[in-house]
């Protein structure tokens, strides 16, 4: 029972501190007549047994993987009870750290204008941002591309960016603004049509490319150099998405086939046949991905069994798909043909 496990976490901690203490006899007794009855294992009660013969207390600690009578062993045996225990008899552990975080974390939801990196940390007063934290003014204007700029995207750590073109090329940006305006870092070339997507690994050591020539390109950030090129898509190649251990990825195009990609493989590891897709996001356990198609559908696949979870279907064109940074929710653009006004969309991906 619950309360039998507690019970000898208990009385074990006192039979490890008795032997700690050197008082061998009184350990026994409490190993026979409080901690045996309890109805443990015959090999739990053993090993406890076989500590008796531990010629220190260091090597008592060692052999029990224990941290001693002391603050940090005791502390141990409370989070262990606090598994077994019900929150009305103890409460969970920095329980109250949790629901001050909770409620600083509601509050920024409620500021529409908060945008700071650093959370809100004043309990005096309700999180607030004025308009003037918005940014209004134009820092740079990045002009080297000779045609139409169909996609950005920052790295990770924010220093660099990386713009797609219908010029066929990406061009590497240094965004630190370390000098007075942002140069070129590598002009990425070697796509055979415009490039309509770009997407950073989570180290952001290299870059993936696609776009209407079907091709996927692997670019190396460090160097600038093409690492592999990827053949499978057979009309333009529109999203992609890395997974968490930065060594497989999945592409989606307009020919309704998804592929998933080892980048260490030009051959893809598997393909899943569906709809024309404009863009898909992958969960950051990896665990769901989520795509929007031309034929105005929001679907969510479990990975990596690619099962369909939910579908919904939008009454206006989607164009594009971001997903909040603790995969909770996703954020839509929504094109509508009767008011050509781009519009935003927000759902929540608990599903």
């Amino acid at each position: 029972s619950e309360m039998g496990k507690c019970r000898f976490i208990i009385k074990r901690q006192k039979y490890l501190e008795l032997l700690e203490q050197d008082s061998v006899p009184a350990a026994m007794q409490c190993l026979q007549t409080e901690l045996t009855p309890l109805g443990e294992e015959p090999t739990v009660i053993h090993a406890l047994a076989a500590l008796v013969a531990c010629p220190n207390s260091q090597a008592l600690r060692l052999r029990a993987g224990w941290d001693g009578a002391g603050a940090q062993g005791r502390k141990e045996v409370l989070t262990e009870l606090n598994g077994f225990l019900p929150p009305s008899v103890m409460l969970p552990q920095n329980r109250l750290d949790t629901l001050v975080s909770q409620a600083l974390q509601h509050q920024m939801d409620l500021c529409l204008r908060y945008n700071r990196v650093e959370p809100w940390t004043d309990l005096l007063q309700d999180c607030h941002a004025t308009e003037e934290r918005v940014p209004q003014v134009t820092l740079a204007n990045l002009d080297k591309h000779t045609d139409e700029v169909w996609y950005v995207q920052f790295s990770n750590n924010g220093k660099l960016l990386a713009s797609a073109s219908k010029d066929k090329t990406i061009i590497i940006w240094n965004v630190t603004f370390e000098t007075k305006e942002p140069e070129p870092v590598y002009i990425l070339s070697g796509h055979s049509d415009s490039v309509s997507f770009v997407s950073w690994s989570h180290d952001d050591q290299k870059l993936l490319s696609c776009g209407n020539d079907q091709t996927i390109r692997l670019w190396d950030i460090a160097t600038g150099t093409l690492l592999r090129i990827y053949h499978g898509h057979q009309e333009p190649a529109t999203a992609l998405a890395w997974m968490p251990c930065g060594t497989r990825f999945v592409s989606g195009g307009y020919d309704k086939k998804i592929f998933t990609w080892k980048t260490d493989s030009e051959e893809p590891e598997a393909q899943y046949s569906g709809e024309r897709i404009s863009d898909l996001v992958v969960s950051k356990d990896g665990s769901r991905m989520v795509t929007i198609s031309t034929d105005r559908k929001i679907r969510i696949f479990q990975l990596p069994s690619m099962q369909e979870t939910a579908c919904t279907t939008e009454k206006e064109s989607l164009t594009s798909i971001s997903l909040s940074y603790d995969s909770r929710y996703l954020l839509i653009n929504v094109c509508s043909e009767s008011n050509p006004e781009v519009q935003h969309s927000a759902a929540s991906l608990s599903v």
